[in-house]
C-alpha cells in the first residue's frame, strides 16, 4: 500500500470516528473553546491542521502505522476547519 493511501486511509477512519465522537465524548480530544482543546493527557492544546504539529505529523507519516498510533491521531483529532481535519496539539510542540 502506498503511503499516500495509508494515510488517506488514516485521515477517513480520523473523519469517521469525529462522526462516532457524537457517541463517545472520551475518545477524542476535549475542546474548550473553539481553537483551544485539552490534550488525551490533560494538557492544554490548539486545534491546528496536523501540519502545523510536527510531533504529530512525523507518527502521521511513520511506516507501517500502527494500530497504536493510529488510536493516539484518533484521540488527538478536534474536528474540521474548511473541509480539514484539525488535531489537539501541545501548545509547546505547535510549529511556527
Amino acid at each position: 500500500m502506498s503511503l499516500q493511501v495509508k494515510h488517506l486511509c488514516v485521515l477517513i477512519i480520523l473523519w469517521i470516528s469525529l462522526i462516532n465522537a457524537d457517541d463517545d465524548p472520551a475518545t477524542t480530544a476535549a475542546p474548550v473553546t473553539p481553537g483551544i482543546c485539552i490534550t488525551p493527557e490533560g494538557q492544554a492544546g490548539v486545534c491546528v491542521d496536523i501540519k502545523e504539529c510536527a510531533h504529530l505529523l512525523n507518527i502521521l507519516t511513520k511506516t507501517p502505522l500502527s494500530d497504536e498510533d493510529t488510536k493516539y491521531l484518533q484521540e488527538r483529532q478536534c474536528g474540521f476547519v474548511n473541509g480539514t481535519a484539525t488535531v489537539c496539539c501541545d501548545v509547546e510542540e505547535k510549529s511556527p
